[in-house]
């Protein structure tokens, strides 16, 4: 088997944007809050990909994502170390590295490992539109379901993180949940 390309690696990473943003926000927001914006980390990540693409030595696009990946999350390191860098010890970097295996993260990743072929590929296709779907919500919904369940913070933190009241809050995750629910039915629909 030959080394996999995407043909236009362009549109191949555009169609990974949703879940990037995703995955750098939360990892970003743990650790920086909203200091930084993830569009400026995803940027930098394509263009190294970009100047490393002679490097890749993989043939299936499992691989290919888990490389891309890896640039993402080398970046990300780069970016909470340099500006944590009043605060940098051994500890913090096992830290991030133990979040990136998190549960809370497993369940956007596109590529899930220990199932056949065409599972990882429906999974795959599931996360991208679950990921495409957050980025769909209005931005309080969208936050405030991120910082509830993707950061698995609790609702009062959620509440002074966003300053809202809990009644607010709730709403605004119901809200959310139930048009998450309606943009990934009509995705669905659209796949059929």
């Amino acid at each position: 088997m030959d080394q996999f390309y995407p043909p236009d690696l362009s549109r191949y990473l555009e169609s990974y944007r949703p879940w990037c943003r995703l995955h750098v926000r939360k990892l970003l927001y743990s650790k920086l809050g909203r200091r930084i914006d993830e569009s400026d980390v995803i940027q930098s990540a394509w263009l190294e990909a970009f100047r490393k693409l002679e490097q890749f030595k993989g043939k299936t696009e499992a691989e290919f994502f888990a490389w891309l990946k890896t640039i993402l999350d080398n970046n990300l390191k780069n970016v909470i170390r340099d500006n944590m860098a009043d605060k940098r010890d051994f500890r913090k970097e096992h830290e991030f590295a133990v979040e990136m295996e998190s549960a809370s993260i497993r369940w956007v990743e596109p590529v899930a490992a220990g199932s056949s072929p065409s599972n990882r590929l429906i999974q795959g296709e599931s996360a991208l539109e679950l990921a495409a779907a957050i980025e769909k919500l209005p931005e309080n919904q969208r936050v405030a379901i991120e910082l509830r369940h993707l950061q698995g913070m609790k609702l009062s933190a959620v509440c002074a993180e966003m300053k809202k009241s809990p009644d607010s809050v709730v709403s605004l995750i119901r809200r959310g949940m139930i048009k998450l629910s309606e943009l990934m039915e009509a995705s669905t629909v659209r796949g059929r």
